[in-house]
């Protein structure tokens, strides 16, 4: 395998093991106060109207949200997307920059069948 084969290959391995988020809908009501709020997140002392408002967030397997709230389903898609492709460029360029001794302890972490072949 060549140096960019194998720098290839760490990076993609690197990317399966990174933890896939998905766009989930989330619903937000606004209170007394003016102001939106989660079910979970409604300080004491208001009470809720009938306004609400939707927004998509990255989700992990078990349903926890990070990050920022998206307009849109496709805009968390797309942000989760670009977010991917900057850690695989980060990662490429860190690799590039390494030494054949390095490349080859980091083939054997991220690629460890092809350390035993």
């Amino acid at each position: 395998m060549t140096r960019d084969e194998t720098i290839s290959a760490i990076v993609r391995r690197a990317a399966e093991r990174r933890p896939q988020m998905t766009p989930v809908r989330r619903i937000e009501h606004r209170y007394s106060n003016g102001k939106f709020y989660s079910p979970f997140g409604v300080p004491s002392g208001v009470t809720s109207t009938d306004e609400t408002r939707e927004y998509w967030a990255l989700a992990d397997k078990d349903g926890i949200t990070y990050g920022v709230q998206h307009a849109t389903e496709q805009a968390a898609q797309a942000h989760h997307d670009a977010y991917g492709a900057g850690q695989d460029a980060e990662f490429t360029l860190a690799l590039r920059g390494m030494t054949d001794k390095r490349l080859a302890e980091q083939a054997a972490f991220w690629l460890p069948a092809l350390a035993t072949t």
